[in-house]
């Protein structure tokens, strides 16, 4: 069963170099643009969306480190069941895209 699955691998590779090589790969024109609406949002974004409501979210990781956003109020958060993650700062941010 494994050969199967390697032969099965290596012949659509083979087709993908194929496809690739042969130039008939379409290529499509932009459809939109970008736009930098802060040089800065205060947290490194790993997951980003735009919604209906012309707002963005920014999500990042809880446990690489601090960003620039502290919590509001000067809260921290500080969670008896998670003993290694102790943060005053935000991980995510809502911001309105007409700025």
């Amino acid at each position: 069963m494994a050969t199967s699955v390697v032969v099965q691998l290596l012949f659509f590779g083979f087709q993908l170099v194929a496809l690739l090589m042969s130039g008939a790969v379409l290529q499509v024109e932009a459809q939109g643009t970008w736009e930098i609406l802060v040089e800065n949002a205060g947290i490194a974004s790993m997951h980003t969306a735009i919604t209906r409501f012309n707002t963005a979210v920014l999500l990042d990781r809880t446990d690489i480190g601090a960003s620039q956003l502290a919590l509001p109020n000067g809260e921290c958060r500080n969670d008896a069941q998670d003993e290694v993650i102790i943060t005053c700062d935000s991980s995510s941010l809502s911001s309105n895209c007409l700025l």
